[in-house]
């Protein structure tokens, strides 16, 4: 049993909001590492980048919120977080800056308008994400909305479902447009038919052990199961009993359903399925699927006659306390007091009257959050990014409404282009399924470090739905502009309306260059950071060998080499990233807190927390490099 496992075995999750209200009584330092990774169990994340803070997440399912509940979360992100919040790729909130201190009462708030965090981290079943039209699209087979809630009430607060081998994903939709990415989440419901004639069922085809992230992306497969509407519910509790009973608790990277179906194979987990259920389903029915939606901006009308729905881009989803104040109350005055979140980080205002469509659009709101954007912003989602997020190698946020405005300047697209950036291998921003995906890197240049990345052309979702393939690696972010600007005539000369061949020149130079690192130092050489070599070995035994970089540590460049050690709290509470150093350990920073309180006795063996092992100064490296500069690590062994 892992230390992960060994931390749950001792206690529940929800058993923390108890010592959470305590130790806003006590202070941000009395807080002991295994309890701040207990608060995710709450939808409460320490961030390294905001000391003394933390992230929360509010669970929304469906997306689906009422003006009040919105008005609220403004309210409390610019009461306590500064207005900074944001929409994320699962339809939820997550707002910054929150102290231990005030973290109770903004909880007591989120709940008092009957919204809850609880769950949204950790080995939980993350928000259920479903069709942002429910209820509301004229090719609406199935409302998913009830579906999304039910499902949600299966699982918050339930012990059975809080210490789940890892984290868990669950999608649905109900149109034959799949907008809600049930392509690549655990468990995805796809609207299908049964029978012909009079013995003709409306239900749902069941996908299993879809996910992107560092471990791998996968799409779902075909569980080769229809159920009926009023099973959906009862199939997700088999599922999870079955992921919850027989999933790896041993390897942290090797934990998620899809690992499982690796080891058993389909026919053996539908029947396991099947019999924690306690009936037998019957084969997948004919898909109702027809195509996939990438995002829900403009103005639409809905359903019902003389209603409209207007959605409306969330530029990389920064969504201020202010916006969603205001945002609540175009819902009330505009709409039926609603409003709804979407997968691709956007804000749509459903039951929008054809009479009251006008002065909606002159709200000045619809300026910053416009229904009609440029064809590069409306496609560009991102993750947090290092302005928050401590994992993420580079910052995102800002440079992705940069680069949407340069190519929005520079070519005449028809059509939108999704351009998604993720800071790190964990794929928040879903760089995989994008036209283009940027994945955070760093590469060397003239010596020196910088921000860089790594891209991907080609994603989808849908009938034809493929990974991105990475086309381009370490290109400075310096030079990405240019890049871009070669990669979209190249792949994507559907979406312009004049393609200018001159444009590929920059792309084709870059090809030439960014595979071609520059060589490690040689023996005896002098200790800068630039030459640092490191060199370790995963569990499956494979060797990669890589530079230590500046304000990098020893987790970024095991990653950056292809490794696949578990992802977990990386914030030196968790123990999952530790590593044996070999040699060189005189080139890494001295152990932290957390290192000695995870690791005890181990240190004095060699192991660090690559996540806190981090690279001295080169004045501070001392002599030459013992074995050529090598630093050896056995990543979680």
């Amino acid at each position: 049993m892992n230390r992960v496992e060994r931390m749950k075995a001792l206690k529940n999750g929800l058993d923390s909001l108890d010592e959470l209200r305590r130790y806003a009584r006590l202070g941000f330092d009395a807080i002991p590492p295994e309890d701040m990774d207990r608060f995710k169990w709450h939808g409460v994340f320490y961030r390294k980048r905001t000391p003394g803070h933390f992230m929360m997440r509010i669970r929304i399912p469906n997306g689906v919120i009422a003006s009040g509940q919105m008005d609220e979360l403004g309210q409390i992100a610019n009461t306590y977080c500064r207005g900074a919040a944001a929409i994320t790729t699962r339809q939820q909130i997550q707002i910054q800056w929150l102290r231990v201190e005030d973290i109770p009462v903004v909880i007591d708030r989120i709940e008092g308008v009957g919204l809850s965090t609880r769950q949204t981290g950790h080995d939980s079943v993350r928000n259920v994400v479903g069709c942002p039209l429910a209820g509301i699209c004229p090719d609406e087979i199935i409302d998913v909305e009830p579906l999304a809630k039910q499902i949600s009430e299966l699982i918050v607060g339930s012990r059975d479902f809080t210490n789940l081998p890892r984290k868990f994903n669950i999608s649905i939709t109900g149109n034959t447009t799949d907008g809600a990415h049930t392509e690549v989440n655990d468990i995805g419901f796809t609207p299908a038919r049964l029978g012909e004639g009079r013995d003709e069922r409306i239900g749902f085809n069941v996908k299993v052990g879809g996910a992107l992230g560092s471990q791998g992306p996968e799409f779902a497969q075909p569980l080769d199961a229809f159920v009926r509407v009023d099973e959906v519910v009862g199939v997700c509790k088999a599922i999870l009993d079955v992921f919850r009973d027989h999933g790896s608790r041993e390897k942290r990277n090797a934990a998620r359903l899809k690992f499982l179906l690796r080891d058993w194979g389909l026919v053996k987990f539908r029947e396991e399925v099947e019999r924690h259920a306690g009936k037998q389903y019957p084969r997948a029915g004919h898909s109702l699927v027809t195509g996939s939606r990438r995002d829900y901006v403009g103005i639409f009308p809905q359903r019902q006659e003389g209603y409209r729905w207007v959605g409306c881009t969330v530029p990389v989803g920064r969504f201020s306390g202010d916006q969603m104040r205001e945002a609540a109350r175009i819902a009330e005055k505009h709409g039926i007091g609603e409003a709804r979140f979407t997968p691709s980080q956007d804000l749509l205002f459903p039951y929008v009257h054809e009479s009251n469509l006008e002065a909606l659009k002159r709200e000045s709101l619809l300026r910053d959050l416009p229904y009609d954007p440029a064809p590069a912003l409306r496609g560009t989602i991102s993750c947090t990014g290092a302005e928050y997020c401590h994992l993420a190698v580079i910052e995102t946020k800002d440079r992705a409404m940069a680069l949407a405005e340069y190519v929005n300047k520079r070519l005449e697209l028809t059509e939108p282009i999704s351009i998604h950036w993720s800071g790190c291998p964990n794929s928040c921003g879903q760089h995989q399924i994008a036209d283009i995906g940027l994945q955070g890197s760093r590469a060397r240049v003239n010596g020196e470090t910088v921000d860089a990345v790594d891209i991907f052309v080609g994603g989808r979702l849908g009938a034809d739905a493929r990974m991105g393939r990475k086309v381009l690696s370490k290109v400075p972010c310096s030079e990405l502009r240019e890049t871009v600007l070669g990669l979209i005539p190249t792949h994507f000369p559907e979406k312009l309306a004049v393609t200018d061949v001159m444009l590929h020149a920059p792309a084709l130079a870059m090809a030439a260059a960014v595979d071609r690192p520059e060589p490690l130092a040689p023996p005896g050489a002098a200790p800068t950071l630039e030459a640092m070599a490191v060199e370790c070995v995963g569990d499956d035994g494979r060797s990669f060998v890589g530079g230590l970089t500046p304000g990098g540590n020893l987790l970024l460049t095991v990653l950056e080499q292809g490794a696949d050690p578990a992802y977990d709290c990386m914030e030196g509470s968790c123990g999952t990233c530790a590593v044996k150093v070999v040699t060189g350990a005189r080139f890494l920073t001295a152990p932290t807190a957390a290192e000695e309180e995870i690791l005890g006795d181990r240190l004095e063996q060699g192991y660090r927390l690559a996540c806190q092992a981090g690279a001295t100064a080169p004045a501070e490296a001392g002599p030459p490099f013992e074995r050529d500069g090598a630093v050896e690590a056995s990543v979680g062994r």
